[in-house]
């Protein structure tokens, strides 16, 4: 799963400490769960900067990597296909920040509605690719936690979807109001779905946060909890024709 934009992501400083670092890559989003055309969530940096004019999605990239191309004749040669994004949702919370302090850390989280695409054009993405649920309320310290993303820094190029897997726990950092989770992932991982009751098997799992950011020396990374607003934000990202600030 990975996401390519026109938009560069602005380089952010995460929550006290200040040496801490945060991925500019464009991130991979989870897949979407019913129903149809249902908005893939990711991390809020993407729908940021008067948000992204050039968005495509690509399930299960790191099957067939590809180079991109402008003329997006590179879409025919990966496993699926490719869909754009229609809009983007995201919190106002965070889009009215001018830095990434704690607050935008708290609601480093979007969604993205999409049209048809595939490898005709006319392909629905829910009816293409098995979907994931998502969770709107907070886990437990110690639960099991898979979190994913295409890792950019050697020895990956960006074109691998790597996961790691451990304890959950909260950012003493910043309140205990955000999530920690041992990982190894780095720059190309943001956006990426944190996953509990993961099925390495059948893929199944349900998706609860997204990778936001990371501090420098620390082999964790953090992410949102996702709650009632963001669960609305969903509903109003299903619906709307267009941008939305919610």
């Amino acid at each position: 799963m990975k996401v390519f934009t026109k938009r560069i992501t602005p380089s952010w400083r995460p929550p006290s400490p200040s040496s801490a670092a945060c991925s500019s890559r464009p991130p991979p989003p989870t897949l979407p769960a019913a129903p149809p055309s249902s908005p893939p969530p990711t991390a809020s940096t993407n729908a940021k900067a008067g948000f992204a004019t050039k968005w495509m999605f690509i399930p299960a990239y790191d099957a067939r990597p590809v180079t991109i191309d402008s003329a997006g004749k590179f879409c025919a040669n990966t496993l699926y296909g490719c869909w754009t994004g229609v809009s983007m949702a995201a919190p106002k919370a965070f889009t009215a920040q001018t830095s990434f302090n704690a607050t935008a850390a708290l609601n480093d989280y979007a969604f993205v509605r999409v049209g048809l695409g595939g490898k005709t054009g006319r392909a629905e993405l829910d009816r293409t690719v098995p979907g994931m649920r998502i969770a709107f309320s907070a886990l437990a310290n110690n639960s099991q936690t898979f979190t994913f993303g295409y890792r950019w820094a050697s020895p990956y190029t960006g074109k691998d979807l790597i996961y790691s897997k451990g304890a959950l726990a909260r950012d003493p950092y910043n309140g205990s109001k955000t999530y920690r989770a041992p990982s190894t992932l780095n720059g190309g991982s943001s956006g990426g779905p944190w996953i509990s009751g993961f099925n390495p098997l059948t893929g199944t799992g349900t998706v609860f946060s997204v990778n936001s950011y990371s501090y420098a020396g620390q082999k964790f990374t953090h992410g949102p909890i996702l709650g009632g607003t963001a669960q609305k934000m969903l509903v109003a990202a299903q619906t709307s024709k267009g941008n939305v600030r919610f």
